[in-house]
């Protein structure tokens, strides 16, 4: 029976990561449900990595400049919480939206301190209603969404400063979303051969949100 479960474990493994192959083949398609089966074993991203732990901090070191009061932050994207648990050094509060509801029970359970809701990125100012942050993060997720640049548009409208990480192999969909000037380049996030690039836009600098051109 042991030996049995150990190939069964292999398998979903197997399957998880042909899944994430396919994904990244196709960002942009929208198939959410394809993304949420993911999750039906723990970390399917292998988000606890020493490199994403250093990306975690180093993210949390633009957030610290921009937003040094600490107020509550909007997550897009949150996962199952692993980088959830480091933002919350850099807010009073942290809100996450994720699609899965199997990552959003492990995010709970990691970070029971933070709010997570199920539901999609382009849906937030549904969820949130009227609240507002002073930090939104969208890491590594826009690819995933065909309405990247409705999300963005959002982010804006209720936060006051937005972040947002694109690992290097997904920059050339992501790239047209920034094309406004309002959108400011940050130097990368480079850990090793992991380079993510950085962008941020604040409302102080710039009055209005930015208008983003969908992909």
């Amino acid at each position: 029976m042991r030996v049995r479960g150990v190939f069964a474990t292999l398998s979903d493994r197997l399957r998880q990561a042909l899944s994430r192959v396919g994904l990244r083949a196709g960002e942009y398609d929208g198939d959410y449900d394809r993304l949420s089966r993911l999750y039906r074993l723990p970390d399917p991203w292998r988000l606890g990595r020493p490199q994403e732990v250093e990306r975690y901090r180093r993210t949390n070191d633009i957030i610290r400049l921009l937003a040094p009061e600490r107020g509550a932050l909007l997550e897009i994207g949150s996962g199952e919480g692993h980088h959830t648990q480091h933002l919350m050094e850099v807010a009073s509060a942290v809100v996450g939206i994720e699609i899965s509801a199997e990552a959003v029970r492990r995010a709970r359970d990691r970070v029971p301190s933070a709010t997570f809701h199920r539901g999609r990125g382009e849906d937030l100012e549904l969820i949130v209603g009227d609240r507002r942050f002073a930090v939104a993060t969208a890491c590594e997720v826009l690819c995933y969404s065909p309405a990247a640049h409705f999300i963005l548009e959002q982010m804006a409208r209720v936060a006051d400063r937005v972040v947002v990480t694109t690992y290097e192999g997904q920059e050339r969909r992501v790239a047209p979303l920034f094309h406004d000037d309002r959108w400011i380049r940050l130097p990368d996030i480079v850990v090793g051969r992991y380079r993510w690039h950085c962008r941020v836009w604040t409302s102080d600098a710039r009055p209005s949100a930015p208008e983003c051109r969908p992909s």
